[in-house]
């Protein structure tokens, strides 16, 4: 279900815990690295933006869990388009994967990671550059 290798999992759930506050993820593909999200943030809102409604069917059975659906936005966008939540304590940019696909994903959601009770914000970015 997660298309990811033990430590790029591993990070994304660390980098989670040592955040507060909402979460965003722009990009979902087949749910996967949501799912990591939403295990490793608790009772945490969780944001994702995408083109494309689709996900994997198990995935869909996780999103649409009472304590999940409460907490779960599942934004159908393009990440050129502004979103109407002000601030995350961590955001995961997983999208567009090249230099030039991120880059602007970065310059619209920067300015929206902000501190939650004292802590940092933090992105990830999942590149192939």
């Amino acid at each position: 279900m997660v298309h990811q290798r033990i430590d790029e999992g591993s990070l994304l759930w660390r980098a989670v815990k040592m955040s507060e506050g909402p979460v965003l993820e722009v990009g979902r593909a087949a749910g996967g690295s949501t799912i990591v999200l939403l295990g490793a943030s608790g009772a945490r809102p969780v944001v994702n933006i995408d083109r494309a409604l689709f996900h994997a069917f198990i995935a869909e059975d996780v999103f649409q869990r009472p304590d999940v659906a409460s907490r779960l936005k599942l934004d159908v966008q393009t990440s050129g388009e502004p979103i109407a939540e002000v601030g995350f304590g961590m955001g995961f940019i997983d999208a567009d994967h090249s230099y030039e696909g991120i880059c602007p994903d970065i310059g619209m959601f920067w300015n929206k990671l902000k501190s939650f009770d004292g802590k940092p914000p933090l992105a990830a970015f999942a590149a192939m550059i």
